[in-house]
């Protein structure tokens, strides 16, 4: 929501001492985030929301692709303990939902999550080579869940792989949330249906020498701020809050 109704939607739960950022100012459909100004500075970044071309699956060449919604990327700084800041994207990629009957469409919504997902490594690690920060945080709807689908074994690649990198680049490799040493708790409430919320990584900001880092088992889906139920059924976690707690 725009930042003037998600003000309204902070005062009715008491959270008023959150200030909210976001990239775009529709009725619906930005990403934001939600800090507390008491412990942060939060700084909005810029960065080219640009078309850019990439060579997917069976493509023959390569393809132009965009952004379905900009990412908003912050640099957060902690005002007490360790104050090296971080990065933070809160990101909304393409649904894999269709609307038509056309056989490549299901397709083509999973070649525009891998594009996104490489797209904004790309943006994120260039950010850390220019010293902006040295760790970045990488949180929101992926629209995709962990494993193939019948279109992702034909692409030989998947939406949430095309975020966490390859092993051919162990250095570059990114973390889920849940796949940590100690245990995690999953950022989707609901089973079996998949996850499609995630809180990514690197290395780096889970075993640093700074003290900024995941606290474990902190992830989780607000799903008590947003009604989650449709027609007496449970739906998708869209659009509720992700959540985690780091440690400065």
């Amino acid at each position: 929501m725009p930042k003037n109704s998600l003000s309204v939607f902070l005062s009715a739960y008491g959270m008023d001492y959150y200030e909210p950022i976001l990239e775009g100012n529709k009725v619906k459909h930005n990403v934001g985030l939600l800090y507390w100004p008491g412990s942060v500075t939060v700084e909005k970044l810029s960065f080219s929301g640009a078309k850019w071309k990439d060579k997917i699956g069976n493509d023959k060449s390569q393809r132009k692709y965009a952004f379905s919604r900009k990412p908003l990327i912050v640099k957060v700084t902690p005002k007490s303990g360790d104050k090296n800041p971080f990065l933070i994207a809160v990101v909304h990629q393409k649904s894999k939902k269709t609307y038509s009957s056309d056989e490549q469409e299901p397709y083509n919504n999973r070649k525009k999550i891998i594009a996104q997902g490489r797209q904004l490594r790309q943006i994120l690690f260039g950010m850390m080579k220019k010293k902006i920060a040295d760790r970045f945080f990488i949180m929101g709807d992926i629209n995709d869940g962990p494993g193939f689908d019948q279109y992702e074994k034909s692409l030989i690649e998947s939406g949430v792989e095309a975020h966490l990198g390859s092993v051919l680049d162990p250095e570059t490799v990114l973390h889920s949330f849940n796949d940590l040493s100690k245990g995690g708790t999953p950022t989707h409430p609901f089973r079996p249906a998949a996850q499609i919320d995630h809180i990514l990584y690197p290395h780096k900001a889970a075993h640093g020498s700074t003290k900024v880092r995941v606290k474990a088992n902190s992830g989780r889906v607000r799903t008590d701020l947003v009604s989650i139920k449709k027609n007496g059924k449970n739906r998708d976690s869209d659009h509720c809050p992700i959540e985690v707690t780091l440690l400065v």
